[in-house]
């Protein structure tokens, strides 16, 4: 039997510590000691920023990279895309999150190759995704990152059950303890308001330092790091809660022993990476209880504490847990159980291995394949969104609109009454 010739393609950019990179490279460095031959396609989103993408630390593990500068149109970076897997031929494709990457590997299943999308989170782009490129059409299949994305993938289309794959988490042999004074939380995430909800996170972590002075805070990540710094410094918290900027993974696993807590107030998730890490190191998370992986994680009052999107309620839980260490044990041996029990990174790895060994039996493409444009035409405006010139901001956000799920519909509705609409 032939090895499997495994492709995956994915973005970069400088100091990338997304949920999706952090998973990725753990993966790419253990099908690198697998009998599989492997190459990345990178994606290059340029940034004046600068730092090390993962690229170099890919290399080091003998992993075939090949980068690709952004194009200016999705039919570009689909034709890229697609002439690399004319170049590499694979016979298994596993394409991360950008449209063009779905665009060419539903053009490959046409012609032969088996590949499989990812849903990693609840993000409406996935859905769109989803229904303009559906795997089970182009055989492909679907894989969701939770038991809720991989269900709801299952519901929208029958047809097209998935399997449910999570990221994986090594146990730290370095575990947190309880500590009250000080009493550390952590965020760990883009400091954004789309998705992540940065403004909540900051409003929750400064009540809880008004209401419990032994508590302390740090911030780690990037994006409005100066506002975010400057709405603290109005509160008077400057004192109370630091800011890291953007930390490698190693950085902020470093960090976990040292807290005591974990805050998360996104409005959707699909199983991140962070609060895997942070239970796996005994950190308590006290997260958001939003429709995702995050409630297969958390089991309120036994794996961490589960709030609503009141400031009030998240920071009136975090002070309760830093003055009840019975309930702050129970909860840090229990996360430690969990993540050991069904999200232990080497399991999580092997259900992967598994899923390309399949796809590679079912896998005859015959190389070269050809590129079918027709397949690019009509399509919604919310896949170009990273190509402004070919559609505005209105058609993007009504585009969204369509697609997202009723708790994000308010939300993107104000933003497009901006735009008249």
């Amino acid at each position: 039997m032939t090895k499997p010739r495994v492709a995956i393609a994915h973005y970069t950019y400088p100091n990338d510590i997304g949920g999706v990179t952090t998973w990725i490279v753990p993966l790419l460095k253990h099908l690198s000691n697998q009998p599989v031959e492997l190459a990345i396609h990178l994606h290059d989103f340029p940034s004046e920023a600068e730092g090390q993408r993962i690229s170099t630390e890919l290399q080091d593990f003998g992993i075939n990279v090949f980068h690709a500068p952004r194009q200016p149109s999705l039919a570009a970076d689909a034709r890229q895309t697609f002439d690399f897997l004319n170049h590499w031929q694979p016979t298994v494709f596993l394409p991360q999150c950008l449209p063009g990457h779905f665009a060419a590997a539903a053009m490959a299943g046409d012609q032969g190759l088996a590949w499989a999308l990812t849903v990693h989170s609840d993000d409406p782009d996935y859905w769109a995704n989803l229904d303009t490129f559906p795997p089970h059409k182009h055989r492909g299949c679907a894989i969701g990152v939770s038991k809720y994305l991989s269900e709801r993938i299952t519901t929208i289309n029958a047809r097209q059950p998935a399997a449910s794959i999570p990221y994986g988490a090594d146990v730290s042999l370095l575990t947190a303890s309880f500590n009250q004074d000080p009493f550390r939380v952590i965020y760990c995430g883009r400091l954004q308001e789309e998705q992540k909800r940065i403004d909540l996170v900051l409003e929750t972590l400064i009540k809880a330092c008004q209401l419990e002075p032994r508590l302390v805070a740090t911030v780690v990540g990037d994006g409005r790091l100066e506002e975010c710094q400057q709405i603290v410094h109005r509160a008077g918290m400057d004192d109370r809660i630091a800011f890291t900027g953007r930390l490698n993974p190693e950085a902020v696993k470093a960090l976990l022993p040292d807290q005591q807590a974990m805050l998360l107030m996104s409005d959707y998730e699909g199983l991140p990476v962070a609060l895997l890490e942070a239970m796996a190191a005994g950190v308590v998370p006290v997260v958001r209880d939003i429709p995702s992986g995050i409630p297969e994680l958390i089991q309120d009052g036994k794996t961490g504490l589960l709030v609503s999107d009141s400031c009030d309620q998240a920071a009136a839980a975090l002070v309760r847990l830093s003055n009840d260490p019975d309930l702050w044990n129970h909860c840090s041996e229990n996360s430690i159980e969990h993540i050991l029990n069904s999200y232990e990174r080497n399991h999580c790895f092997k259900a992967w291995d598994q899923t390309i060994q399949t796809l590679h039996l079912q896998s005859h493409p015959t190389y070269p394949l050809c590129f079918n444009a027709s397949l690019l035409r009509d399509l919604p405006p919310i896949l170009s969104k990273r190509y402004p010139r070919q559609y505005g901001t209105k058609e993007i956000l009504a585009e969204k609109f369509n697609t997202a799920s009723a708790r994000f519909k308010a939300k993107i509705r104000t933003s497009l009454l901006r735009y008249g609409s």
